[in-house]
């Protein structure tokens, strides 16, 4: 479980990736109350810890705070490494998974699961299926998704990938490559 010390240290890991400065408190705190975007990072780790802690009351204190001034959907399950930027905090939605160390999400990226449509007309989607047990993606360290793109279902995406603008993710990404298009495919290997 995450201590209280433990989130603020990975909301001072995402400040310095952000902005590249020494994080002082007095610096976080202006921020975390005047700057979008990492207002939404701050708001996602005290959920996820008040989430984890089961501290209820905050959680949903927060959970309205969400609501009420930040434009970005991440789920509290999602698990997500330090250093996360948001440049552009529109339109995210994030709907659960596991996402590494040092993750950029342009504006209006979705990133979740795919629907089992066997339940409605007998027929089997075998896309949807579970994966070891889970409907949401695994995403690698350092990834950058580009603005309007979908990363959709129980695939898991590599290290060190670029996924560009308005790409439509099903299927597993390799490490250290350039996806594009709907659906994705690989455009360019990265070294």
């Amino acid at each position: 479980m995450a201590t209280f010390h433990d989130t603020v240290e990975i909301i001072r890991k995402d400040h310095a990736s952000q902005y590249r400065v020494n994080a002082r408190s007095f610096r976080i705190i202006g921020h975390a109350l005047f700057d979008p975007s990492f207002r939404a990072v701050v708001v996602y780790r005290l959920q996820r810890y008040a989430y984890v802690e089961k501290k209820e009351t905050l959680f949903k204190i927060l959970q309205f705070v969400r609501a009420l001034i930040v434009s970005v959907e991440v789920s509290y399950q999602t698990i997500i490494g330090p250093c996360l930027k948001l440049p552009h905090p529109q339109c995210i939605a994030v709907g659960g998974g596991v996402i590494g160390d040092d993750l950029l999400l342009y504006q209006g990226v979705t990133i979740g699961a795919t629907w089992d449509f066997s339940d409605f007309d007998g027929r089997s989607d075998e896309k949807s299926k579970l994966k070891d047990g889970r409907y949401f993606p695994i995403i690698g360290n350092n990834v950058r998704i580009g603005a309007g793109a979908a990363v959709l279902g129980p695939i898991k995406v590599g290290n060190n990938v670029f996924i560009g603008a308005h790409s439509v993710v099903t299927e597993d990404v390799p490490d250290n490559c350039v996806v594009a298009g709907a659906p994705a495919r690989v455009v360019r290997w990265l070294q």
